[in-house]
C-alpha cells in the first residue's frame, strides 16, 4: 500500500479500506491486532458472553510483564455488555496496533467483533504509540 504519508490529511479524508476481524478471550486473554495500514477509524464490540455482563480493555499499549503500567495507570478504553445494554468503542484512531484484552473469573469468555477503516498509509510509516496515557 502507498499514500500520501501519516501527516496528509486527504489520506484520512477519502473513505476507509474495510478490516474486519474479531476474537474469543478467555480469563486474562490479551488479543493483538497489527494492521497492514494505518488507521483513520477504529470500531469494538461485544457481540457475545458467557457472563451475563462482560466487558473487554481496549488499550494501544501491550500489557506485558515489561509494560505493567498500561492496565495499572488505567491506559484503556472498556467496552461493556450486560443483557442487551451494549457498549461500544468507535473514534477516529491513527494506529497500527490496537490490544483487546478480557479480566474475568476463571472459566468465562467473551467474543468481540473489530472493525477498521484503513487509510492508503503503510504501517511502516507510523511510529509505535508509547508515553502518557498509553504506556506511562
Amino acid at each position: 500500500m502507498s499514500g500520501g504519508g501519516v501527516f496528509n490529511v486527504g489520506s484520512y479524508q477519502v473513505a476507509g479500506m474495510p478490516y474486519l476481524t474479531g476474537g474469543l478471550l478467555s480469563a486474562g486473554q490479551q488479543s493483538t491486532h497489527n494492521f497492514p495500514a494505518v488507521t483513520k477509524r477504529l470500531q469494538v464490540r461485544i457481540v457475545d458472553n458467557t457472563g451475563s455482563a462482560s466487558s473487554v480493555r481496549v488499550h494501544f499499549g501491550n500489557d506485558s510483564v515489561n509494560n505493567p503500567r498500561v492496565i495499572a495507570g488505567n491506559h484503556y478504553w472498556t467496552v461493556s455488555k450486560s443483557g442487551s445494554i451494549e457498549d461500544s468503542l468507535d473514534a477516529d484512531i491513527k494506529c497500527k496496533t490496537v490490544y483487546v484484552s478480557f479480566d474475568r473469573a476463571v472459566g468465562t469468555t467473551v467474543r468481540y467483533q473489530l472493525f477498521a477503516e484503513l487509510t492508503s498509509i503503510s504501517a511502516q510509516d507510523m511510529w509505535v504509540l508509547t508515553g502518557s496515557g498509553i504506556t506511562d
